[in-house]
């Protein structure tokens, strides 16, 4: 069977590498984890021949990657790595932690344990699926930890965003992301909420949060919209830091919090690249 190696990217936290074949496009990618901080991922696979990964195959062998985990028979559960995912509806997270009983449970080592529950999870994590990764290592150096799948085939996927609400979106592909690219939806046509300084609204513009764990804390951009007044920039991300659309792509598996300031949900939808 032929088969083309590919190097899709390379940069900030990530890179991967994908198989092309006749049936499908399977690879995998490295995350560089900050230690002791907070890390937003995102899930850019299938299980491989289709549907969502299960939480224990989001991250391949997390101790052995050197995630840190623990026990209730160690009392160390306190020093786990934790896993936090977020539902926009309740502004909540569910929680589950990485176990580790230093062999005393074997079967249970290296599974995430659903805090509400005391016992191994089997949630699914679909293609496009976020979540935090708190580190409980030291500060200062970082960890790498692979995913692999299958690259979806779908030609497009919608994450459906809550109005006035904090959402946790990624690209649900193992490409990296224009920000204002080609391939990046019409938001406001889809109903997203924009804003511009000539319109004096841009507080009401709905904005895009993106994570930088190494100084605990975010990159704005705002939506534009002058209502036609400059036509060419409406629909546009605006980084909050220069007042120009920006040129910014997010590396694959980097999630965005977006920010919704509208009355209603709409569909944020991504488009395949490959």
């Amino acid at each position: 069977m032929k088969k083309l190696m590919m190097t899709l990217a390379a940069g900030l936290t990530v890179s991967a590498l994908l198989a092309v074949d006749s049936e499908n496009i399977v690879g995998y990618q490295t995350l560089d984890i900050t230690d002791g901080k907070l890390n937003m991922i995102s899930v850019p696979w299938e299980a491989v021949g289709g549907g969502a990964l299960s939480i224990q195959e989001m991250l391949n062998d997390p101790l052995g990657a050197g995630l840190q985990g623990g026990s209730i028979w160690l009392d160390n559960v306190a020093d786990a790595d934790i896993v936090k995912v977020w539902n926009p509806a309740t502004s909540g997270y569910k929680d589950y932690y990485l176990y580790d009983s230093g062999g005393e449970y074997a079967g249970w080592d290296g599974q995430w344990i659903d805090n509400a529950s005391g016992q191994p999870s089997t949630d699914p994590f679909a293609k496009g699926s976020t979540f935090w990764l708190l580190s409980k290592a030291d500060v200062g150096g970082t960890t790498a930890v692979t995913q692999a799948g299958q690259a979806p085939a779908a030609a497009s996927v919608v994450a459906a965003i809550t109005a006035g609400k904090l959402n946790m979106v990624a690209n649900p592909y193992p490409t990296a992301y224009e920000l204002n690219g080609a391939a990046a939806p019409d938001l406001l046509a889809a109903g997203a909420q924009g804003g511009s300084i000539w319109l004096d609204n841009v507080a009401d513009a709905d904005i895009l949060k993106v994570w930088n764990p190494a100084t605990s804390g975010y990159k704005d951009y705002y939506l534009y919209d002058s209502g036609g007044e400059y036509a060419g920039w409406d629909g546009q991300w605006i980084d909050d830091s220069t007042g120009m659309p920006t040129e910014d792509a997010l590396p694959i598996g980097k999630p965005f919090w977006y920010l919704s300031k509208g009355s209603g949900g709409f569909d944020f939808t991504f488009t395949k690249t490959y």
